[in-house]
């Protein structure tokens, strides 16, 4: 992986675990696609900024979650 990809990669998790999400989503291409985990019920794809923004705001509402880096 190239540097500047590692700075990118970086650069998204702390802005997700700081829930900077236009620091975030600055990063992200507009055509971003999300996908559930496939052994969810009803697992669906998020697509764009804002539907990957919606799935999100979900997801902070039911549980504390964040990201690492390694």
């Amino acid at each position: 992986m190239s540097q500047e990809n590692v700075a990118v990669v970086r650069t998204l998790v702390e802005a997700f675990n700081a829930g900077d999400w236009d620091r975030y989503f600055d990063q992200l291409d507009p055509d971003v696609e999300w996908w559930d985990r496939g052994d969810e019920p009803h697992a669906t794809g998020h697509r764009g900024h804002d539907g990957v923004r919606a799935f999100l705001a979900e997801l902070a509402d039911a549980a504390e979650f964040g990201a690492q880096a390694t």
